[in-house]
Parts: C-alpha cells; sequence; structure tokens
C-alpha cells in the first residue's frame, strides 16, 4: 500500500491593509484566476433611538412576575425546575 499523499501547503495568512484602511469598497476571491466571490460592505442604516420608545405606552402590572413558575413548568413539559 503506497504511503497517504503529503499534507497541502498552508494558506497564505489574509492582509488587506487598503481595506483596513478604508480605501477599497470590495474584495474579490479569486480561484485559479477567476472570480468566485466578491466581498462587500453592508450598508447599516442606523436604527436611531431604541432605548424608551415605548416609554408611556403600557403598564408593567406589580404582578408581572407571579406565573413565572407556571410558565417555567410550561417550557419544561410539566417537569418542576
Amino acid at each position: 500500500m503506497p504511503p497517504p499523499p503529503p499534507p497541502p501547503p498552508p494558506l497564505p495568512p489574509l492582509f488587506f491593509p487598503p481595506t483596513f484602511q478604508g480605501e477599497e469598497h470590495e474584495i474579490v476571491i479569486a480561484r485559479n484566476g477567476r472570480p468566485v466571490a466578491k466581498l462587500v460592505p453592508i450598508d447599516m442604516a442606523s436604527t436611531g433611538k431604541r432605548i424608551g420608545v415605548a416609554k408611556g405606552k403600557f403598564e408593567v402590572p406589580d404582578n408581572i412576575d407571579a406565573h413565572n413558575e407556571e410558565i417555567t413548568r410550561l417550557f419544561l413539559g410539566g417537569q418542576r425546575p
């Protein structure tokens, strides 16, 4: 039985200095000289103010935690926590 083939050489580390500096807006990954993938930045729209967005829209009842044990039991399929 012949010996197994040697492992492939390690891949070079990824290094994109123009990308880190914000000069490039896309990276094309090629295999055998042919483009196979393009990395582009995601446009992130501002979500605006989120904390306190529902303030004054509803009231939290004083007994909000009254059914915690029952809810836990329902999630656990009737078992006690």
